[in-house]
């Protein structure tokens, strides 16, 4: 298992594509909710088929077209079974870990509904910067990997400046929380501490993101993980997560 998401590997990154890709894609947000409520469907009646009638009460106002796109575009991660009575079954990498994608999937229906209520302003920002906001909402949401993953491919094709300076040292503060979240004190003081050296000496607001606050959470919760030391990397360490405050948003 991998992180404190209590997924495997292959499907958390699946996952991740999907959410990403809902930020702009509204057919990938209603197969998120789609997906939720399969999730609670099959756990609470501790059965893999769930009726396509069981899926459509559920769900009032969408239709059963909408239910087969929404599987479809889903990438295996749910079959829609059509002998009667038709019924959606998950894919064979779901079915140990209906609850826990269940629990992810809530999770990221929560930062879309948030981002979907700032759409007026996120609409107004140029690309970068709403990247940076959207990641924003992942990391605040413990989401560090999809945070870093969302912002990733953007910095690799940044020229050389201060904007992909920041927005790596961003990338590595979430890939240090990562580590963090994952029990590893070494990734994460070394990430951590890459991140605050790219950001160290910003001032006010980058990119809509309170740089100040920001890096003095950060380097506080470094300082934390390095006084418990190694072999004191339980999840209490991460009481004091820092988060991201994005003015105007």
């Amino acid at each position: 298992m991998d992180g404190w998401l209590p997924l495997d590997r292959a499907l958390r990154n699946q996952l991740t594509d999907v959410l990403l890709a809902a930020f702009a894609d509204p057919a990938k947000r209603e197969a998120l909710g789609w997906l939720a409520v399969f999730c609670e469907l099959a756990t609470d009646q501790n059965h893999d088929v769930v009726p396509v009638t069981a899926l459509l009460k559920a769900r009032t106002g969408s239709g059963r077209a909408a239910l087969q796109e929404a599987v479809a575009s889903l990438g295996g991660m749910l079959e829609w079974r059509s002998a009667e009575p038709a019924g959606v079954v998950p894919g064979p990498r779901m079915v140990a870990q209906l609850a826990s994608v269940g629990q992810v999937v809530q999770i990221y229906l929560t930062v879309l509904r948030h981002a979907g209520e700032r759409e007026a302003a996120l609409t107004a920002m140029e690309p970068l910067s709403r990247a940076v906001a959207e990641a924003a909402f992942c990391f605040n949401a413990g989401l560090f990997f999809e945070a870093h993953e969302h912002l990733e491919h953007r910095w690799v094709v940044l020229p050389p400046g201060p904007a992909k300076r920041f927005v790596q040292g961003i990338i590595q503060v979430s890939v240090g929380l990562y580590h963090a979240r994952r029990g590893s004190y070494h990734g994460a003081v070394n990430q951590l501490a890459k991140g605050l050296d790219k950001l160290g000496g910003l001032r006010g607001s980058v990119m809509g993101l309170d740089c100040v606050q920001f890096v003095r959470e950060v380097a506080a919760f470094r300082q934390q993980l390095t006084a418990r030391g190694s072999d004191d990397m339980g999840h209490s360490c991460l009481e004091d997560v820092p988060q991201i405050r994005l003015i105007g948003l």
